[in-house]
């Protein structure tokens, strides 16, 4: 089993493999009503269907950190969600959230465990 999750990470874990990156226009949108909706170019339906969505509020936060630092909210957001929508995922923000980053990362169900992606910034909220 080690040796499966190793290849499979090696394989689908870095977004340049797995497909996950920021969208064309904007990862982060507000509207004047104060509402904020996200959105991403998801992962390759082969590799995932599912990403994490985070709000942490350390903007210091590398790459390599993001996944364990403290975060003021969390969804697990299913691609079949989004698409019958407009493609953006509504963010209930609350007003001491600003300047937090906004993250998303794919989550890889390879059957007997569940590996993170590469958290990816979309953007920092209030900006």
């Amino acid at each position: 089993r080690d040796q499966i999750v190793e290849l499979v990470a090696a394989a689908v874990v870095p977004n340049h493999r797995n497909g996950l990156d920021r969208p064309f226009m904007g990862g982060v949108k507000s509207s004047e009503g104060g509402a904020v909706r996200v959105n991403w170019a998801w992962p390759d339906p082969r590799v995932s269907d599912t990403c994490r969505l985070r709000v942490c509020r350390q903007p210091e936060a590398t790459s390599k950190t993001l996944s364990t630092e403290p975060y003021v909210f969390e969804a697990i957001v299913h691609r079949s969600v989004l698409e019958l929508g407009d493609g953006a995922q509504p963010l209930p923000v609350q007003a001491d959230w600003k300047g937090c980053q906004v993250i998303v990362q794919c989550l890889v169900d390879i059957g007997f465990a569940t590996l993170d992606g590469e958290p990816l910034v979309l953007g920092i909220l209030g900006e």
